[in-house]
């Protein structure tokens, strides 16, 4: 029976995620600012450029400084969807899954009606096939991550416009990511 609702309330979060359509007047603010997140992550896990820039605002400040060291993010922020979508898409070319939790809105008053932050738990699973497809830890780099975003509704639609994220806590082998041992 627990099962059922969980199967019962995903399509409440995964509307307008596979990138075919992303309609935010089904969606309430809140649900479709997670929404926006959710899309964010699944681009990455789908090496889905197209919709990366859907989610993304075109000035976009991606600060992944706090990973530089493993080729994540650089000594400063990325701005601009130009230069950022070749950058995470081009060092997160092995098998990803990001899985997203503990979501908290904020939606802004009157006056920033069209604003929002979110801060999100993202536990990120990178994996590549280093020697044997399976049991092999040396396969495998997890990361738990917070996301803090600030969010802006652009023609309808809730985008990033820009996206902090820090550590938690990493483990694994950082090869995996890129980088040396």
């Amino acid at each position: 029976m627990k099962l059922f609702h969980i199967f019962a309330l995903a399509p409440l979060f995964l509307t307008g995620t596979s990138g075919t359509t992303h309609s935010p007047s089904a969606l309430t603010d809140r649900e479709a600012i997670i929404d926006t997140l959710l899309a964010f992550t699944q681009s990455l896990d789908d090496k889905n450029e197209t919709l990366l820039r859907t989610v993304t605002t075109t000035n976009i400040i991606f600060d992944g400084t706090l990973f530089a060291d493993i080729g994540l993010g650089g000594r400063e922020p990325v701005v601009g969807q130009d230069a950022l979508v070749p950058s995470l898409l081009g060092v997160l070319t092995m098998p990803t899954s990001h899985h997203l939790s503990n979501f908290r809105v904020q939606l802004l008053d009157a006056a920033h009606a069209d604003h929002a932050n979110l801060t999100a738990y993202v536990l990120a699973h990178h994996h590549k096939l280093l020697e044997e497809p399976r049991e092999n830890l040396r396969n495998l780099y997890v990361m738990a991550n917070r996301y803090q975003a600030s969010m802006v509704r652009d023609k309808g639609k809730w985008k990033l416009e820009w996206l902090k994220l820090l550590p938690v806590w990493q483990s694994g082998n950082r090869a995996v990511m890129g980088w040396g041992v």
